[in-house]
């Protein structure tokens, strides 16, 4: 029996925790981060894995204002960080990314109007950072439903082929240029627990208010977990130097298990997704379009970022290939996933997220708006 209400979305949270946890201590007992296998990446499974063998007594459901919750407690931790390394650098770095993003969204967004609407859809920019209300907002309301089963599919397969794609870069990168005694070890060991303290509830406080509260302004696209990565970078800027690396240390906690929470909970509910728009053709053109990409980021990350550390560009890989298939979940597990084997790479890893979870959305909107099929249709 099917428990109803708030008791289904309270269990579902309490398993999440549960796998959230034993997947922490699989990941440490057999070193799955060698194989570049997370903590979320095990979670996940876990919870697909029960979702079909509880089927019957139960089913995972998480109330809205939980998943916004945890996204924006780990926007504020992101904004936090970016304010001890927010410079010159930093800042070009973030006009670099979305030249190049534009230049993706636009070469996909072409090429797929050689294709009939059930394939436009699928290779269009569309799942380019894939954002709901960017469909919404943008696309014929007879294929919303079609595009987010194609969505959830696509991000399901990049997610899974993660792992095996970042050992066989990792392989080729290794031996077109960079010697073993380049080759890092695992830096630490991630905690899959919530740190007690004053720090803690204040940013869950600040985060609960931005979730609580409507928007400041009425500016598409600016979320509250954007308000929150703002007022995280206010807050490290003027507050987060004078307080040493305690605090900074109790934020990026609170974050990575936000983050891994929100990881989980999208991934289980775009696995739940049922629709009747499966085809095998669509299935081995989302396979052929994820291939495709990963051959082209690695050759953009191999002849173009020459200058990067060899674990920064193993970070661009992933970013880019994920980044272009899907965002914002399976981009963060996958840059995530390089640096708890090969350590940090704050430059890549915080330059990221507000470029994918806000200002490309509109560059998307104003592609799809500026480009429609309907002119392309005319053309021809």
């Amino acid at each position: 029996m099917i428990v109803n209400g708030v008791y289904i979305k309270v269990l579902g949270i309490i398993v999440v925790a549960i796998c959230l946890k034993t997947a922490e201590k699989l990941e440490r007992l057999f070193k799955l981060h060698r194989w570049y296998i997370s903590i979320p990446f095990i979670g996940s499974i876990l919870l697909i894995v029960l979702s079909k063998w509880g089927s019957g007594w139960f089913s995972l459901s998480f109330p809205p204002i939980f998943q916004r919750l945890v996204l924006t407690i780990f926007l504020f931790s992101i904004g936090y960080q970016i304010a001890f390394i927010f410079n010159r650098k930093y800042f070009y770095r973030v006009l670099f990314l979305i030249g190049i993003c534009l230049f993706l969204i636009s070469s996909l967004h072409l090429v797929s109007f050689l294709f009939p609407d059930s394939m436009h859809w699928v290779l269009s920019s569309i799942l380019f950072a894939y954002n709901l209300d960017v469909v919404y907002y943008t696309v014929p309301k007879q294929w919303i439903s079609y595009i987010h089963y194609w969505g959830s599919i696509q991000m399901l397969v990049v997610f899974l082929l993660t792992p095996i794609l970042l050992i066989i870069v990792e392989k080729r990168l290794r031996r077109l240029n960079h010697p073993s005694s380049l080759y890092l070890v695992h830096q630490y060991h991630e905690k899959m627990r919530i740190p007690i303290n004053f720090t803690s509830f204040f940013v869950v406080f600040i985060a609960f208010l931005f979730v609580k509260l409507p928007a400041i302004f009425n500016i598409p696209f600016v979320y509250d977990y954007v308000y929150s990565l703002m007022f995280g970078l206010l807050i490290g800027y003027f507050f987060g130097h004078k307080k040493g690396k305690t605090k900074k240390a109790t934020i990026e906690q609170l974050g990575t298990v936000a983050l891994y929470t929100f990881i989980m909970t999208t991934i289980i509910q775009n696995y739940q997704v049922h629709h009747n728009y499966f085809s095998i053709n669509i299935f081995l053109l989302i396979l052929i379009k994820t291939f495709v990409i990963a051959f082209i980021c690695f050759f953009v990350v191999y002849s173009f970022f020459q200058k990067l550390s060899y674990h920064e560009r193993m970070v661009a890989f992933v970013a880019g290939w994920t980044f272009i298939l899907n965002a914002p979940v399976v981009c963060m597990h996958g840059m995530r996933s390089v640096t708890n084997k090969l350590g940090a790479a704050p430059y890549v890893l915080l330059v990221i997220p507000p470029v994918i979870l806000w200002l490309v959305n509109y560059l998307h909107v104003w592609l799809l708006q500026a480009l429609p099929r309907s002119f392309f249709d005319f053309l021809q």
